[in-house]
């Protein structure tokens, strides 16, 4: 059984979150962890002066967590259309990064799905704060960010760009090799870069993923680098009509150079489409 963690604040964009897992991974038995996290903001508690007034800030906090997180548990049951999906909520005072990491080997977590908006609503936001932080911190459990609009239906067409400068270990595509077989669904891979002759090493990384991906709908392609390697990514994934956009957790690799560009730089990767981080 899948164990999958659904991060939400019980915004419109958590939900949709939820809703896309639970599409993702119809028909197969799934085992939903529901948290959301409600840590008090330290200019909210640190004026008062006595502890009484303090605690019932934070108490209010974890009345709004337990009652947001019945309404959704109670949603989701009511919708049942899937008798293979169960449902556990956690609301946690923890911040949390923390609390993630403790659920990941408490559940065996197959997989984190978060919503990629940021508070702000900025279009120049290229993912929330919280999607950032999980996606760079969290370095062994798969990501999945799904973008406030998105209307999943199908996943057609995966986009999985690439330099080849990293081995694929076996087991790291699992999460994404899983999705692939329950789909039928096609994966470019894309060598992405400003030249594209490749180093011994180079080449030996490419057969290795060619192996990987033997029997499935894989096809091999090159693009070159635009002014930003989101707008490069972006492009490419919106030409090909891509359902998902998925990245191994490679460190410096694409990856850390999405999350570090300026943000006025991202608002291009702002898009419809969901982005897969697999776990280094």
């Amino acid at each position: 059984m899948k164990q999958i963690l659904l991060l939400t604040d019980f915004s419109d964009n958590a939900w949709n979150a939820i809703y896309t897992a639970r599409k993702l991974y119809g028909g197969q038995p799934c085992h939903f962890i529901i948290l959301n996290c409600y840590v008090p903001k330290l200019e909210n508690v640190s004026g008062f002066k006595s502890s009484a007034r303090s605690g019932v800030v934070v108490s209010g906090l974890k009345k709004t967590s337990e009652e947001g997180l019945k309404e959704v548990e109670s949603e989701l049951k009511r919708q049942a259309s899937d008798k293979q999906h169960t449902y556990t909520t956690i609301s946690s005072n923890e911040d949390l990064i923390s609390q993630i990491v403790k659920l990941i080997p408490e559940y065996d977590l197959d997989l984190i799905v978060m919503g990629a908006k940021g508070a702000s609503a900025s279009s120049h936001i290229f993912m929330g704060s919280n999607t950032v932080a999980v996606i760079r911190k969290v370095r062994n459990c798969a990501v999945l960010s799904v973008p406030e609009n998105f209307n999943f239906q199908s996943l057609k067409q995966v986009v999985f760009p690439t330099d080849y400068t990293h081995f694929c270990a076996k087991g790291k595509l699992r999460v994404l090799l899983e999705m692939l077989r329950h789909w039928d669904s096609a994966i470019q891979v894309v060598h992405f870069g400003r030249e594209f002759i490749l180093s011994d090493a180079q080449k030996a990384n490419k057969k290795v993923l060619e192996e990987r991906l033997e029997h499935y709908n894989c096809n091999h392609d090159r693009a070159e680098m635009a002014a930003t390697l989101s707008e490069t990514i972006t492009k490419y994934a919106e030409e090909k009509m891509a359902d998902m956009i998925c990245l191994v957790h490679y460190k410096h690799t694409f990856l850390e150079q999405l999350t570090q560009e300026p943000a006025i730089k991202k608002v291009v990767f702002n898009t419809s489409i969901p982005l897969l981080v697999l776990p280094d």
